[in-house]
């Protein structure tokens, strides 16, 4: 996961947010919330002590409220933000947020509780380290509450072209560049853009047309990265892509006798690196790994060995390293770790996403 540090209220108050090109919505924490982790709990959002606070009425019909919480005439604009494993339940308001120095009145949600749909140990963990709050950066056909997005808000109070680039470093930190391409790629290596789908509009949808592994496909057809389930999500942490697609990653590196692959070769049936495990290995272990392709309309993306076997969340010991690369029914997400491999411009202008192989991740006025 990647952060950044936005300030809230007057007189502003610190927030350290996730980046999250998969939703829309700003969350942060309020100071009635006793589910939610992260930060200083004395230090949450207090509505009171911002001059600039302005409520929203539930009745407002400009938003999304949750009208069977509306039990009081003018009472306060309440709504559900659903993730994968996690909802948030907040209230809507107004208040006054910067990003990077630049300042917008914006509505966002102040979170009352959290609740976790499973008591998975690995995401009680994830948790435990998660930051005080969410910024959505998609669209607002994403937001739960209608309200605009914090980064549209911004850009056009601030008379902004309407686009944004992210440089990530794969040991951490990076650029957040807003109205223009990152300048952080290599010289010699210009952006290269795939179009970012309009219909359906809901995330940052775009076509895959193959992924290969070394220089065999592990694509049976191109129709299982359906729309609008293939996007770029940088608050996703891991590469996901089609079961039957992930099942043929996992017969390619486990055909141990044409190349013998440590933590799958060595490990105990289902206990390997393809099934969630982690591992101690040597530079040399993770070079022997094939480099996977991705072909996107337009675009070919490389995940290297390098960036996806790296020491993950779900990893009990600093030293182990485990897969970046994950399955699912349905969903095919570019997440954050293939997003280190280059400096990523969301376009929204011209409605594209590029890629351009990153520089270091170094912020300069």
């Amino acid at each position: 996961m990647y952060y950044i540090t936005i300030e809230v209220g007057s007189p502003p108050l610190p927030f350290t947010v996730v980046l999250d090109t998969g939703s829309s919505d700003l969350l942060i924490p309020a100071i009635t919330c006793t589910t939610c982790v992260g930060g200083d709990p004395s230090k949450y959002y207090d509505p009171r002590n911002s001059s600039s606070y302005i409520p929203v009425a539930c009745s407002d019909s400009s938003y999304s409220c949750d009208k069977a919480r509306c039990s009081q005439r003018n009472s306060s604009c309440s709504y559900t933000v659903s993730y994968v494993e996690i909802s948030e339940n907040a209230i809507l308001v107004h208040d006054v947020v910067s990003l990077g120095g630049l300042k917008a009145l914006t509505a966002f949600g102040a979170i009352q509780s959290i609740n976790m749909s499973t008591s998975d140990l690995s995401l009680d963990s994830y948790l435990t380290s998660y930051p005080e709050g969410m910024l959505g950066l998609a669209t607002k056909s994403l937001s739960a509450s209608n309200a605009t997005p914090l980064l549209a808000s911004i850009l056009q109070q601030n008379n902004i072209a309407n686009m944004f680039s992210m440089c990530f470093n794969s040991q951490g930190g990076g650029v957040l560049t807003l109205g223009g391409p990152s300048p952080h790629h290599k010289p010699n290596k210009a952006y290269n853009y795939t179009p970012i789908i309009l219909e359906p509009l809901q995330f940052y949808n775009i076509r895959f047309l193959d992924i290969r592994v070394g220089d065999i496909s592990i694509t049976p057809n191109n129709s299982i990265y359906s729309l609008p389930h293939s996007f770029v999500d940088s608050g996703t942490p891991l590469f996901t892509i089609p079961t039957v697609a992930f099942g043929m990653l996992h017969d390619i590196f486990s055909q141990c006798k044409q190349h013998y692959l440590h933590g799958i070769c060595d490990a105990p049936p289902k206990k390997t690196l393809l099934d969630g495990y982690c591992f101690n290995l040597t530079v040399a272990q993770r070079a022997a790994f094939p480099t996977i392709s991705i072909f996107l309309e337009g675009v070919q993306l490389e995940y290297k060995p390098s960036t996806y076997l790296q020491h993950q969340f779900y990893c009990n010991l600093p030293s182990e390293v485990g897969l970046g690369i994950v399955s699912d029914p349905v969903y095919t997400i570019l997440g954050a770790e293939v997003l280190q491999e280059y400096a990523t411009v969301f376009d929204l202008e011209k409605m594209r996403i590029g890629f351009a192989e990153r520089n270091e991740c170094v912020h300069t006025r």
